[in-house]
């Protein structure tokens, strides 16, 4: 993580250490696991099971021991909201005051509003916004899962520090320009999606990588070819397992079954033909 340490603090670096993300590639490997739209709060109707951006200004805030009930009026309308703010630092009493204005990512509940992050909003002029994006337009934020002390907080934070040219993934040289995966992945969108349809295509990239290079590794790992080959011919269901036991998440079904056309047209082709001639998720 030495080349991010302009961008990431040495507490963070602790956070993602502790939790076994020590490079730059573990940083960018480590998918959300689900992804959720944060609707404009001035433009939409309000509904329940989903969360809303609001840019406004306080005009009450009541401090009911361990947590904070904030009122919010819009700057772009009249509209109020008012949402419980279940943290416990004593900052938010000195920052958060009548009259401040801030950027608060509400979720609403059976009518329940959950403020679960808000930032102090300081420049209104050219409409830099916590969460990069200007108001007016729907966002997607990734969530992930909770390692230790690396939380979504914590990810995103990091992520929307970042270039996009540092989820680029160089593979040329690496795959066979046949191939169906390019030489050439970025996770931008993984991380940092527009829409909720643009991290599905990078994903498929990735996992298509790891099952060539997981094949690969099977494959020239063996010396005895008769072998491998024999192997995979009378046991192949044997060889699946195994195989999906050595990758580092679960794969789907759709990926079980590609590697299973992979694995049973092994006996006639070579791994780069195999790879570049199906393509799967």
């Amino acid at each position: 993580m030495s080349d991010l340490s302009t961008i990431v603090t040495n507490n963070q670096i602790l956070k993602l250490s502790q939790a076994g993300i020590v490079s730059l590639y573990d940083l960018i490997t480590y998918f959300p696991y689900k992804y959720e739209t944060l609707y404009d709060f001035d433009t939409t109707n309000i509904q329940n099971g989903r969360s809303y951006l609001i840019t406004g200004t306080i005009v009450a805030i009541d401090t009911i021991r361990t947590y904070h009930k904030v009122t919010i009026q819009s700057l772009a309308c009249s509209k109020q909201i008012t949402g419980l703010y279940f943290v416990k630092a004593r900052f938010v009493r000195s920052v958060y005051r009548v009259g401040v204005c801030v950027q608060a990512e509400i979720y609403i509940s059976n009518n329940y509003q959950t403020i679960r992050s808000m930032a102090e909003f300081k420049n209104q002029q050219t409409g830099a916004l916590k969460l990069g994006k200007l108001p007016q337009c729907d966002i997607i934020l990734p969530y992930y899962s909770k390692n230790g002390k690396v939380n979504t907080v914590l990810l995103r934070t990091i992520h929307s520090r970042l270039n996009d040219a540092y989820y680029n993934l160089d593979l040329t040289g690496l795959i066979p320009s046949e191939s169906t995966i390019p030489s050439s992945i970025s996770l931008t969108q993984v991380h940092k999606p527009t829409s909720v349809q643009e991290p599905s295509e990078s994903l498929r990239h990735f996992y298509r990588l790891q099952v060539f290079l997981k094949l690969a590794a099977h494959k020239y790992a063996t010396t005895d070819k008769e072998t491998y080959f024999g192997r995979l011919s009378s046991t192949s269901r044997d060889y699946l397992t195994s195989l999906s036991e050595l990758l580092d998440y679960e794969l789907t079904n759709s990926q079980k079954l590609a590697i299973w056309n992979v694995v049973t047209s092994f006996e006639s082709r070579d791994i780069s033909s195999t790879t570049h001639e199906r393509r799967y998720d």
